[in-house]
């Protein structure tokens, strides 16, 4: 039997901790507990950014998606471990002061389909082969567990504590989750696979690519209106009798290490770009 549209065992999230028997997943756990994480078990870590979506950091694609069907088909039991966050309801936002309407578009643009679009910051990094030991690779760069942090790090500051450590392996994530009270799902989850064992979610990793190019196109409009009536603003202010307020730009520069933030008009246009690439793929 089929998993029914629109079914999903996973919330957004949601943190899968893999533990493989190969030779590179035995060197992993080596090499984590010859760095003092002792108990290590855990070679590879994913977050949930969508409904039955991935995302991870490997050596062969660097960070990218997968759908959900994709990843734990090939799975054994007992191969992976799933906790959820004790919470699902979403990051609490400062509230915007809407001093302009550009204000009002990035928090429209923020609040919609979050999670995904936090992947998009780091959407097409390259895996750190140095495993966060260089400030400046780690910055452009990243590997599986750093990457689930990095995305928590966005969308619920605070909730993983890393305390003193400097890199974020995957035992120590599990060590973090479990301290913030992460729940484990596993069970729940095998379970329903086990009732509906196959499915492809393909179709909705294209529905989901499909709205975020739709709302980053209608986005670029809005800031295109905007910096009209700005331009307009400007001329009107400069006429005689004008009133000759300060001109308040709409920015088109990227974030640190050029990644994606929501603030500018340059990052939605490369947002639209990455989604466009990533829509080939599938």
């Amino acid at each position: 039997m089929a998993i029914p549209p629109g079914v999903t065992f996973s919330e957004v999230g949601d943190i899968a901790f893999v533990h493989q028997h190969d030779w590179l997943s035995r060197l992993i756990v080596i090499g984590q507990k010859a760095l003092g994480r002792h108990g290590a078990r855990f070679s590879h870590v994913m977050v949930c950014v969508g409904s039955g979506i991935w995302a991870d950091a490997t050596p062969e694609s660097g960070v990218m998606i997968a759908a959900e069907s994709a990843i734990f088909d090939s799975l054994a039991p007992g191969e992976f471990r799933i906790l959820r966050r004790p919470s699902i309801l979403p990051r609490a936002r400062p509230k915007p002061s809407f001093k302009n309407a550009l204000d009002a578009l990035q928090h429209e643009i923020s609040k919609q389909s979050a999670w995904f679009y936090d992947f998009f910051y780091f959407c097409y990094q390259r895996y750190d082969y140095l495993l966060g030991f260089s400030q400046y690779a780690a910055s452009r760069t990243s590997f599986c567990s750093d990457l689930v942090e990095k995305i928590y790090a966005r969308r619920a500051p605070g909730l993983l504590q890393a305390g003193r450590r400097n890199r974020i392996f995957p035992q120590d994530l599990f060590a973090m989750a479990t301290d913030a009270k992460f729940d484990d799902i596993t069970q729940a989850f095998s379970e329903g696979r086990r009732t509906f064992p196959s499915t492809t979610d393909k179709e909705r990793v294209k529905h989901m690519l499909n709205v975020m190019e739709f709302r980053l196109g209608a986005a670029l409009d809005n800031i295109a209106a905007l910096e009209q009536g700005e331009r307009i603003r400007v001329v009107t202010s400069k006429m005689p009798g004008g009133d000759r307020l300060p001109q308040t730009p709409i920015g088109e520069s990227f974030g640190p290490a050029e990644q994606l933030t929501w603030s500018t008009k340059a990052a939605a246009v490369a947002a639209r770009k990455r989604v466009q690439k990533l829509k080939l793929r599938w």
